[in-house]
């Protein structure tokens, strides 16, 4: 629980510090969302440039224009999934609902409720994983995202009553979900991805391969002769700071 509401915590830290990019980020994909053909572009875009930045790189609108046209008919097969889902919802519902009543209609609902939320949780590390596995896989990339959330289901329900509270806030005050809501659970998709990935990382190397052979994450886990633990995502730093550092690398490279 700790750890679901560390990250969404950090996520609100980035975004204050790099508020200047996504405001302007999330407006532009709200339009893209209306506009409907570059919404899912427009939303692989956000996640790119919150993925650079939950990996501590500095980012701008070029990584986002970039990501727009490099997932752009990959952010739709993924999108075709996720409206396929929500399409098979709507038609169960509207299905049983003519056909059935009482008792039967309740527990129906429920089922279909609870995989709802199932299969929003799984959003949280589809298409993070998406950027962070070699070849950029969709359909593995979703097993993947099952495994995660299966191997941390209390981390994973946390931070979706977190994102809940927080979607419901955002639809209250219209302001929020204009200026932050999609940015902000973008951080939050992809920092949750990487602090898993760094906790499973942890988990394999203690437990040993075998152990987790069931619960391994394809196209994620490195050979055996490489080293498996991989440091946390960085501390935020200031904007200025990670400028000044960026701005010393660049010198001593000219100097060399």
């Amino acid at each position: 629980m700790r750890a679901a509401l560390s990250v969404f915590w950090r996520s609100l830290q980035y975004w204050g510090d790099e508020i200047a990019l996504l405001v302007p980020l999330n407006a532009a994909w709200l339009l893209a969302v209306l506009l409907i053909i570059p919404g899912p572009p427009a939303t692989a875009a956000l996640l790119t440039v919150t993925n650079r930045m939950a990996h501590g790189e500095l980012v701008s609108w070029r990584i986002a224009r970039d990501a727009f046209r490099r997932y752009f008919w990959k952010s739709w097969a993924w999108a075709a999934i996720n409206l396929a889902f929500v399409g098979l919802l709507v038609f169960n519902h509207l299905y049983y609902s003519a056909h059935t009543s009482g008792t039967v209609l309740v527990l129906v609902r429920a089922m279909w409720a609870v995989m709802a939320l199932v299969w929003s949780a799984l959003q949280f590390y589809w298409f993070p994983l998406i950027l962070e596995m070699p070849g950029h896989p969709i359909i593995l990339a979703l097993r993947n995202a099952g495994r995660l959330a299966l191997l941390n289901p209390g981390f994973t329900v946390t931070l979706l009553i977190v994102v809940l509270l927080f979607t419901a806030i955002s639809v209250a005050l219209t302001v929020m979900m204009m200026l932050m809501w999609t940015s902000v659970l973008a951080l939050v998709a992809n920092h949750a991805t990487l602090d898993r990935l760094a906790a499973y990382r942890e988990m394999r190397a203690l437990l040993g391969e075998e152990a987790m052979e069931r619960a391994s994450l394809e196209g994620i886990d490195r050979p055996a002769a490489s080293p498996v633990i991989t440091p946390r995502p960085p501390k935020r730093r200031p904007r200025r700071a990670r400028q000044r550092q960026r701005h010393k690398s660049s010198k001593k490279a000219t100097r060399g």
